[in-house]
């Protein structure tokens, strides 16, 4: 992507939406960025986009005939494919040069455990792998980064809360 995804914004206009369908009887959903992040590398950053989505899966709801059967199902495992992939080369190889060391190994360690434990073993394993790293004094935070494009965080540089060992 060109820019980072807010995902405050995002996370928020999901809650309104929850908020919003639960006050009338429908049904809350979780959310993804696949869509956004699938707009956004298309180069589409109009608004347009969002009520192109709402108007078809209003439409898929109202016909009398069930649209999906006239797809072919290798359409859908290939976009999820895609998606996957993009996302696991962004998030474990993309990512190296904006974490140190010991993030990294944090990161590849919880991947890892992910796939031997599934979700939730993997994601305790993952968080006690960062609580024994920090125990054992690794730098788990860049002292000042410096951010490129003023859009990824309000501030241009940070200092981590984290101290280590000397």
């Amino acid at each position: 992507m060109k820019r980072p995804l807010d995902y405050n914004h995002e996370l928020k206009t999901v809650g309104i939406s929850n908020i919003i369908s639960g006050m009338t009887g429908g049904y809350t959903g979780s959310y993804i960025f696949s869509q956004t992040i699938f707009s956004l590398r298309m180069g589409i950053r109009s608004r347009l986009m969002g009520y192109v989505v709402a108007a078809v899966s209003l439409i898929s709801v109202i016909v009398p005939f069930n649209i999906l059967a006239y797809i072919p199902n290798f359409f859908f495992g290939s976009l999820l494919m895609m998606i996957a992939l993009d996302l696991m080369f962004e998030w474990l190889i993309d990512v190296r040069e904006k974490v140190t060391s010991a993030e990294y190994f944090i990161l590849l360690g919880t991947f890892v455990l992910l796939q031997i434990l599934g979700v939730e073993f993997g994601i305790i394993g993952g968080c006690l792998l960062y609580v024994i790293m920090q125990k054992m004094g690794y730098d788990l935070g860049k002292e000042e980064q410096i951010i490129e494009d003023e859009k990824d965080l309000t501030m241009a540089t940070y200092q981590t809360p984290i101290q280590t060992r000397p």
